[in-house]
């Protein structure tokens, strides 16, 4: 992601609609799967893979 702020909107937003609390997705720039999600203070986490 370029700086997260754009996709992780954009997938904050869809996670919202279908009412679940982690959204996995796929970022376009480094071709990883990252997830997105609701932490327990109502803030959003994201986990992405370490770099081998």
């Amino acid at each position: 992601m370029r700086d997260g702020t754009d996709e992780c909107g954009i997938s904050g937003t869809r996670m919202e609609f279908l009412g679940h609390s982690f959204y996995m997705f796929l970022d376009s720039e480094s071709d990883r799967h990252g997830v997105l999600y609701v932490r327990g203070d109502g803030n959003y986490g994201l986990i992405q893979p370490k770099t081998v």
